[in-house]
């Protein structure tokens, strides 16, 4: 069904163009969030995301490909967005700002859902290229290869990322006796 609003959406139906816009929104919204951390930034390269859309449409070959297509112009939009923030910034300051969250104390921690605010709250810290590939590995479903073209970036880096993002939470549940306990019941 979604290859067939693409295809309606290339050639100009803009009831199929609406559907899609619905469908796609929010995961090229949440996508270009894990590049910035920064609610408005998301916006503008959304916006950006989707005048790259309506301008390139035809260039698209494989409707089929729309899902790597897309998220290849939102990284493309994120880099830019990045590369215009920090463009007179020392080369330390480069790295994208992590949002701020509360590490939650174990004492404290007492469900499931505590849990994984901390781990998300740990994830948050990570820097934007290791975000970006947990998000596209494990909550997006893709392949290192898929992702490997949708960040344009060899597939060797894609394991790299996803190696280290992962050692980075297997050792937050290591040093926290109670998160092993919680997560190995």
């Amino acid at each position: 069904m979604e290859e067939l609003l693409v295809f309606k959406s290339k050639n100009g139906n803009e009831k199929a163009f609406e559907a899609l816009f619905r469908i796609w929104n929010p995961k090229v919204f949440g996508f270009a969030y894990q590049f910035t951390h920064d609610k408005e930034a998301a916006r503008e390269i959304t916006q950006e995301t989707w005048l790259g859309v309506i301008k390139n449409f035809k260039k698209l070959k494989q409707e089929s490909l729309f899902p790597i297509w897309i998220y290849r112009i939102t990284q493309k939009k994120a880099a830019d967005w990045m590369r215009q923030k920090y463009k007179h910034k020392h080369e330390e300051e480069e790295k994208l700002e992590v949002q701020q969250t509360t590490i939650i104390p174990a004492e404290t921690v007492e469900s499931h859902e505590n849990i994984l605010t901390h781990i998300r709250s740990e994830i948050a810290k990570m820097s934007a290229n290791h975000r970006v590939i947990l998000t596209l590995f494990y909550l997006e479903n893709y392949d290192m290869e898929e992702i490997s073209v949708i960040l344009d970036i060899p597939k060797g880096t894609v394991k790299s990322r996803l190696h280290f993002a992962r050692e980075k939470l297997k050792e937050v549940v290591k040093t926290n006796k109670k998160y092993q306990d919680e997560i190995l019941r």
